[in-house]
Parts: structure tokens; C-alpha cells; sequence
């Protein structure tokens, strides 16, 4: 007999043949059925590694299940062949292709107005391929990256090509883990730049720990189950447990479920703000409905079923996540969520997310912001709450410029408080659009000017809240015009430094008073125009340039705030001069550029500072058997006329002035020389030798005093410096006055006076007789003036901090009631006489007196016979008040101002006493 069969299960047989009932053989016959080759579609892929059904915690099907951001799930995979029995061997490991293909997102580009596609790659972070032998493999993987993403797991044939096994491709989705405050980040220009009053935005994506974006707890709504129908919930071998969505008809294996999946993935639009379309709904192929959540930065939320639907064609119908795009979620709010009663308040009733967050406020997380000093105070401490795009945005109007720290942070339950990545940050607020009437002008040249020498002031835009401007191109203009005390050329030049400020120069070539007009964009600066007086003499309330000076020996400028060097006045730089180094025998000199006239008279004030002395006791003064430290040696205000601006003398005792002809020193000597005379070793002493060579010992010294602070205690002080040539009674009868031999001596004619204060400029230190023509030999009435100092065996740091020299000077400095110049007053109107004390009259039907001016522009006096005097209206008797801009009085005791002509104005100015053709000054 010829005996055939077939056997479909693999296993180990034993085979009895029997003929009428009689065993052919005594013993049955063993042999095995081995598995065929394997079968793809036979094969098994299961667990939750392959399953977005699968909730990873608890195992069970669920719409929440999802895998999770940075957690391991695994998968097993079991091979058989066609008649589904497992295969006894194992494939290797090489023969496997295990990978996710990209998330592919289609949208539309409203910009360039077409559809576009992103592709989204993940790979794993962790991976491991477990080989148990027996054609059955374990397969463990951690993904970082949320989104939904293909999954393939594919076996290579003997013919040479993959095949998915099971249902591969599986649709995963990833959820972003925990919230990690510290790896959420922040974006947007208000994060470290905004102008003053503007509202500038920011917005915080919150983030898990691997950089998924998500919401914070509490902001988080249920998830939306992103139903896959080759998903198989029970295990692909059984093929009756496919997960049901619809009550009625269900979903059986075949070619149903799929339809169903496939109507629905590749008709729909993707949800959500990424696709940015036109109004009318377009179809935009996509995964899920949840590639706009991934595409937004892996978000996962809000986005289920409340009840099953009667049939496909209603589940297809219900509005996805904007009005009328379809979907699967229902119709959407405006932060983005299924606008259903679906969140749980703490009363237990369902709320809508909108009434949900108005109820119940203080269950709604948020960020909260904080900017120390920011103005208005609203913005010191403010709160961030999630917005439609899922992101917690704000915004803020900061009045104030500077720099502020910028810190973001979330707050928990327990007051610990934690930063965002990068908090806290830098910001800087800039100041805002210019408004002129804000803005300010400072520095010396807007009262006073020297002959042929450049004065300067600075323009200050500002925005409306007073802050400085940060970027310059305003236009600025500078008009100057001479009033009757002067006239003659003047040129201005306004120099752009493109931060918010302007520095202006100007020269004037004659002295006298003049009016200065200074505009920005048209319109006239506050206190315009300003009233200079134009003379011979400098100011320097600090050192912010190097123009005018002649450095000679080791003398420098030492940077004090700002750059290394200060040039043209530049805004927020401050220089000292340092008159020589802080080292043995060095000697140097500081010399104004250019001659001052000194035979009519001058005044100079100067601060300076002497610091960090170099000690040594074994080169030391000695006082009463003690060595007492000092450093050496001191510095000279010195005035000569020597020939040349570039003077210097010796160093050591010589101060850097001894040695130089045909000049006066006024020294600050620090160190005791018994040899030369010194009366102490802390004193001030004036030496001069006329017209030869100065030098600092007894036979030159004229005056001196020891009755003076420390000058070496590394305080600032301040000397002032008067000479007159006139001598004033109550200078002779001041405690101060010093009138020694060797004065007498230098005098030949009637002398004047030298006055001295430190510190206490109302009280002088050294008063004494002094006649500069009759000592020195002078060009024209100039001299050089400038500073000298020097070290010697010990050491220490001599500079200058500031300077002002005037020069001339005027009896009673002209009563505050006029100007000096050219040592003469040139009195106020209404006033008169040699020192501006007289009160001139003014006859106008009968002899009246003028009403004298007020503080506050305006005169009420007592008189009842009194006219207002020009520039001012009102009764006679007063009270009187200044013409308002734009007109002007140039009549005494006139009741009523005049406007100005046409195409004139008084810059802003009141008080205008007559008429030009440009401007009423």
C-alpha cells in the first residue's frame, strides 16, 4: 500500500500502522513535523510597544493609553509559519527591521500659498533585541520625542525582501512625560529688549524634561484616542477582539476596519492652529488628528469622544478642532479644547473649560513673572495663564529705561519657587520716541564760553517718561545771537553720537553776553534760549575731554568712569589728571593750551585728591623721635610766561616748578625739607623769584600757612585761588592776612590782593599783598597757568579732579546784579555804578522808581509809585509779570506786552524786551 498525508501542526508524532486490526510494527514509528517557512501575516506582534491603546500603567485598553515620553515599553514578537505554528528556530537579529518612519505633517503656508510638508523623525533613545532562541524575541525601546509616528517591525524573506509582520505598520503615539519647570523654555523679543511705553510679548512653552511641549498640570484636559484599527487589543491571534467604537455593527477583521481608518486619516485635515488655512475647510492629508498637537510641539490633549456615535457617518461629520474642519473630537473652544462639559469641578459637576477656569480660578495653574523695579508697579509681579496656542503668554509696558533682571518662574504649593530654562534674564528697556519738551541740555557752555576756546554742552533726547533715548538722528540745531554786550563771528558744530545724545561746540571770538537758541525737531529744548557769557577763562566741572591741554613729563589723564580716554566730551566718561606717575624721582606738568590774561585780576578753583602713599621709615620726617609716614613730595598751581607752553622743573623737593622762570607757584607740599626752610611737612607756601628761576626755598617764599586739613588723606579737597588788583580793607583786617618781608619786597607800587581758601570757600586760609605786573614779566598782561608735581625718594599719586579759571575779576563780583568782563561790570537793566549796587531811576510824567525784579519772573513790591521795567507788564505799583512767549515789552511801565512780528518768536523764553526781525530775545 502507498500511504499519503498531511500534517498543519508542527510537533513530535509517533506513527502506528495497523492491518485488520494487527500492528504491522511492534513499536510505533516517532517523527516530528517541523514548521514551514514563516508566515508574515501569521506571525505575532503584541504588546505595548505596538499598542497606543495600551495604557503603560495599568495594562489595560483605555482611549487615555499612549506611550509615554522617556519610558521603556517592550513588545514580543513570535514567528509562525502559514498553519500558525511557531517556528523552533530563531531568525537572526540582522534579518529584522525595526524602525520608525516619520511623522508627516501636510499644512498649509499662508504666505507662499501652498501646501507644505514636514516630516518628523524620531529615533530611540533606547533600544535592546532580546533573542530567546525559539523564534520568540523581546524587544525593549524608549522613545523621547512625543508624536504619532509608523512603526515598522519587518522580517527579511529568503527571496530577499522585507515583509511587515502582523499588522505592521503600527500608528504609535508618544505623550510627553512630567512637566520639568527647569526645561521649559521662553521666547519673544520681550524676553531681553523693549522701548519704554511700548508693549513688547514673551510667551513660555512649558516642556517635559526630554523638551516635549505640553501644558501644565491642571491645564490639562483628557486625551484624544486616536483610534487605529490594526491595533488589535486582544493579541493579533485572536481575530474576533478588535476594539469596538461604534455600538452598533462594531468592527470585525478585514477590510472594514481599515476602509474605516483609511476614509478618515487621508481626508481630513489636520487639526489645529499649524494649518493656518484659508476659512473653507481643505483636505489635508494626515496621520491623526493628532499630527497638529505633535506639530505644535508634541502636545496631546482634550480631544475625545463624550459618547459613541450611531454610525461612521456622524462620527466623520463631528467638527475637529477649528469650526468647520471634521473630526473626531467634537466642536472646539477657544483655547483649543472640546468645548463640552467634560472637566470636573471641585464640587463635582462638569464644567466646560471656559466656565471651569472663571469658576474656579484658583485651581488654574499659571507661571509667574517677576522684574524687580519695573514702573508701572503692575509689573514687578505678574501671572502667566495658557493661552489658545497652549503656551502662557504676556506682555507688559514698562515706562522706565535700564536694565532689569527678567525672571520667570513657577510657584509651587509649598512656596519653593523654580526658574525656567535661562530665568532670570537680562532686560533692557530702551527709552521711547523723543519728546522734546522731556528732554534736557547740560554742561558749561549754555552760560559760559571762553575766547577763541570751544565751549560744550550735551542734548539729552527723552521719550515722554523722562528716560534717555538709545539711537540718536534727530535733527538739533544751535542758534546763537549776540545781545547788546557782544557780537562778532561764532561757529557751532553738533556732533550725532547715535546713543540719544548730541554734543554741541561752538567759538566765540569776542567777549561779551550772547543768546543761545537750542531746538531738536523743530521745537525749541526746555530753558531755550540761554544766556552765555563769553570771556577769557575755562570751566572744567571734570575732565571728559583731552582738548586744551599740554602733558609734559610723565603727567596723564587716568580713567575715573567710562573708556581708557575720554575725547570731544563724550556722555558718561570722566577723566583724572594724574600730574605724575606713582614712582621715585618723577616729575611732571599740566599746562592750559592757551595764555590767560592774568594782569586785570582772576579767579581758580581746583579739587584735587592725593592718595596711596609709597612709605618708607627708613627715609621719613622726624617728629618729636617718631617716624611718621608720608609719601612726597606735592603739587604747584603755577602761572609763568616763560616762553613755552611745555614748562617743567625738577622733581623731588622742586615740586616739578623749580626751575622754571619768570613765574609764581602756589604749592601743596606733603614732605618736610629742613634744608629748604620748610615750616612743616604738611603746608601751603607761594614762591616766586620774578623773573628768574623759580625755586622752592626760604628766600623765595612769600607767604605760607600750616593752618590746613591733611592734604594727603586721600579726601578730595578744594582750593580756590582770587587776585585783585585792588586792595580791600577787610582783606588787610582778615585773621588770614600775611605780609611778610619778602612780600614787601616784590612790591614796588600800589599792591593788590591774593586771596587762598581750602575746603571752606567762605573763610580763606592765606590772604596777602601781591602785584603780578610788578613780580612778573608779562606778554600783554598772559601767562601760562597749569599744574606741576613731583616724587622723590618716597612716592605718591598727585591729580586733579576738576578746574575753572576766570580772567578777570570784578568789585563785588558786580553785586550778582551784571556780568564780568574784561574787568569791568556790565550791569542788568536798572541797575548801574562800578559794582552793579545802584538803582537807576526812571522819570515818566513824574520821578518814579522801577519796580525791582523777583524771584519766579514776576515783581511785587511795596512801592507805590513804581513802574515794571522793560520785558514786564502791569499797573504802576505792581505787581509786574514777565512778557509770555512770543512777546515782548520794550517800554517802561507799559500795562500790556506786544506780539511779536511775524516769523519771530522768543524761543520759548519770557520776558522779551524788544523786537527782532528773527528772534524776540
Amino acid at each position: 500500500w502507498f500511504i499519503s498525508y498531511k500534517i498543519t501542526r508542527a510537533g513530535l508524532y509517533n506513527l502506528a500502522i495497523s492491518y485488520l486490526g494487527l500492528l504491522l510494527s511492534s513499536d510505533p514509528i516517532p517523527f516530528k513535523v517541523e514548521p514551514g517557512l514563516f508566515d508574515a501575516k501569521t506571525s505575532i506582534v503584541n504588546g505595548t510597544g505596538v499598542s497606543e491603546d495600551k495604557n503603560v500603567y495599568t495594562l489595560s485598553s483605555d482611549y487615555k493609553g499612549a506611550i509615554v515620553s522617556g519610558k521603556f515599553v517592550y513588545f514580543d514578537i513570535f514567528l509562525r509559519d502559514s498553519y500558525f505554528n511557531y517556528l523552533w528556530k530563531s531568525a537572526l537579529e540582522s534579518s529584522f527591521f525595526i524602525q520608525f518612519d516619520p511623522m508627516r505633517i501636510r499644512y498649509f503656508d499662508t504666505l507662499k500659498l501652498e501646501e507644505l510638508e514636514q516630516l518628523w523623525q524620531v529615533n530611540f533613545q533606547s533600544y535592546s533585541f532580546h533573542d530567546y532562541g525559539d523564534a520568540h524575541y523581546t524587544v525593549d525601546y524608549k522613545l523621547t520625542t512625543s508624536g504619532t509616528y509608523p512603526f515598522n517591525v519587518r522580517l527579511l524573506t529568503a527571496a530577499g525582501f522585507y515583509v511587515d509582520l502582523d499588522k505592521s505598520p503600527y500608528m504609535i503615539v508618544v505623550r510627553p512625560d512630567v512637566v520639568d519647570i527647569g526645561a521649559s523654555t521662553a521666547f519673544g523679543n520681550g524676553l531681553v529688549s523693549c522701548g519704554a511705553g511700548l508693549v513688547c510679548t514673551f510667551s513660555v512653552e512649558t516642556r517635559d524634561r526630554w523638551g516635549n511641549r505640553r501644558v501644565l498640570q491642571g491645564d490639562e484636559g483628557p486625551y484624544c484616542h486616536a483610534w487605529n484599527p490594526n491595533v488589535n487589543n486582544g493579541g493579533s491571534g485572536v481575530l474576533t477582539k478588535w476594539k469596538q467604537i461604534f455600538p452598533s455593527d462594531g468592527c470585525t477583521a478585514g477590510t472594514q476596519c481599515q476602509t474605516i481608518w483609511t476614509s478618515w486619516a487621508n481626508s481630513q485635515p489636520a487639526s489645529g492652529s499649524v494649518v493656518n488655512g484659508p476659512v473653507e475647510a481643505l483636505q489635508y492629508p494626515a496621520f491623526s488628528n493628532q499630527v497638529a498637537y505633535n506639530a505644535r510641539g508634541g502636545l496631546l490633549h482634550d480631544c475625545v469622544p463624550v459618547s459613541p456615535f450611531s454610525d461612521p457617518a456622524e462620527y466623520n461629520k463631528q467638527a475637529s478642532c477649528k469650526t468647520s474642519r471634521l473630526g473626531p473630537c467634537g466642536q472646539y473652544d477657544e483655547w483649543g479644547r472640546i468645548n463640552e462639559a467634560i472637566w470636573k469641578g471641585p464640587d463635582g459637576a462638569m464644567y466646560t473649560w471656559g466656565n471651569y477656569r472663571n469658576l474656579f480660578p484658583n485651581l488654574v495653574p499659571f507661571y509667574t513673572v517677576i522684574i524687580p523695579g519695573a514702573q508701572p508697579s503692575t509689573y514687578q509681579n505678574f501671572k502667566l495663564y495658557v493661552d489658545a496656542n497652549n503656551m502662557y503668554s504676556g506682555s507688559y509696558n514698562i515706562t522706565r529705561a535700564g536694565t532689569y533682571q527678567f525672571s520667570l518662574v513657577f510657584i509651587y504649593a509649598n512656596g519653593t519657587t523654580q526658574h525656567i530654562k535661562g530665568s532670570p534674564f537680562s532686560l533692557s528697556i530702551a527709552g521711547g520716541l523723543t519728546e522734546v519738551f522731556k528732554s534736557t541740555v547740560v554742561g558749561s557752555g549754555l552760560h559760559s564760553a571762553v575766547i577763541g576756546y570751544p565751549s560744550t554742552f550735551t542734548v539729552i533726547a527723552r521719550d515722554k517718561f523722562g528716560n534717555q533715548r538709545s539711537s540718536g538722528r534727530e535733527k538739533v540745531e544751535v542758534f546763537i545771537q549776540s545781545t547788546n554786550f557782544g557780537s562778532g563771528e561764532n561757529s557751532t558744530m553738533v556732533f550725532d553720537r547715535l546713543d540719544g545724545t548730541y554734543f554741541v561746540a561752538y567759538n566765540i571770538t569776542v567777549s561779551g553776553t550772547y543768546l543761545m537758541s537750542v531746538s531738536m525737531l523743530d521745537d525749541d529744548l526746555p530753558g531755550s534760549p540761554f544766556r552765555i557769557t563769553v570771556g577769557k577763562g575755562f570751566d572744567f566741572p571734570f575732565f571728559n575731554t583731552t582738548f586744551g591741554f599740554n602733558l609734559v613729563g610723565s603727567s596723564y589723564f587716568q580713567s575715573l568712569q567710562g573708556p581708557l580716554v575720554c575725547w570731544e566730551g563724550r556722555t558718561g566718561c570722566v577723566s583724572s589728571l594724574r600730574l605724575c606717575r606713582n614712582a621715585f624721582n618723577s616729575v611732571g606738568a599740566v599746562w592750559f593750551n592757551v595764555p590767560q590774561r592774568v594782569s586785570l585780576g582772576f579767579e581758580t578753583q581746583f579739587s584735587f585728591r592725593i592718595t596711596d602713599p609709597v612709605r618708607n621709615c627708613s627715609v621719613s620726617a622726624q617728629n618729636a623721635g617718631r617716624c611718621i609716614n608720608r609719601g612726597g613730595d606735592g603739587l604747584a598751581f603755577v602761572v609763568h610766561d616763560n616762553g613755552t607752553p611745555f614748562a617743567l622743573g625738577g622733581n623731588g623737593s622742586n615740586l616739578g616748578y623749580g626751575g622754571i622762570d619768570n613765574s609764581i607757584a602756589f604749592e601743596l607740599d606733603t614732605w618736610y625739607n629742613a634744608n629748604l626752610g620748610d615750616v612743616y611737612l604738611n603746608h601751603l607756601a607761594v614762591h616766586t623769584m620774578g623773573t628768574e628761576q623759580n625755586e622752592p626755598s626760604l628766600r623765595s617764599r612769600i607767604a605760607h600757612t600750616s593752618a590746613l586739613p591733611n592734604l594727603a588723606d586721600g579726601n578730595v579737597h578744594t582750593m580756590r585761588i582770587r587776585y585783585e588788583v585792588w586792595i580791600r580793607p577787610e582783606v588787610v583786617q582778615d585773621p588770614s592776612y600775611f605780609a611778610s618781608p619778602r612780600a614787601i619786597q616784590v612790591l614796588k607800587r600800589r599792591p593788590g590782593n591774593m586771596q587762598i581758601w581750602m575746603d571752606d570757600l567762605d573763610r580763606p586760609i592765606l590772604s596777602f599783598p601781591f602785584n603780578i605786573d610788578e613780580v612778573l614779566s608779562l606778554t600783554s598782561g598772559h601767562a601760562w597757568v597749569g599744574f606741576t608735581a613731583s616724587t622723590g625718594s618716597v612716592s605718591q599719586v598727585h591729580e586733579i579732579l576738576s578746574w575753572t579759571f576766570q580772567d578777570s575779576t570784578c568789585v563785588n563780583d558786580c553785586s550778582a546784579r551784571g556780568r564780568c568782563i574784561d574787568a569791568e561790570c556790565h550791569c542788568e537793566p536798572s541797575f548801574s555804578g562800578v559794582d552793579c549796587s545802584i538803582v537807576n531811576m526812571q522819570t515818566k510824567s513824574l520821578n518814579v522808581t522801577v519796580c525791582p525784579i523777583k524771584a519766579g519772573g514776576w515783581q511785587d513790591v511795596n512801592l507805590a509809585n513804581c513802574s515794571c521795567q522793560f520785558g514786564f507788564y502791569g499797573p504802576r505799583g505792581g505787581p509786574c509779570r514777565s512778557c509770555p512767549p512770543d512777546t515782548y515789552q520794550d517800554q517802561l511801565g507799559g500795562e500790556a506786552c506786544s506780539p511779536c512780528p511775524l516769523n519771530s518768536k522768543t524761543l520759548r523764553a519770557v520776558g522779551a524786551r524788544r523786537r527782532l526781525a528773527r528772534v524776540c530775545p
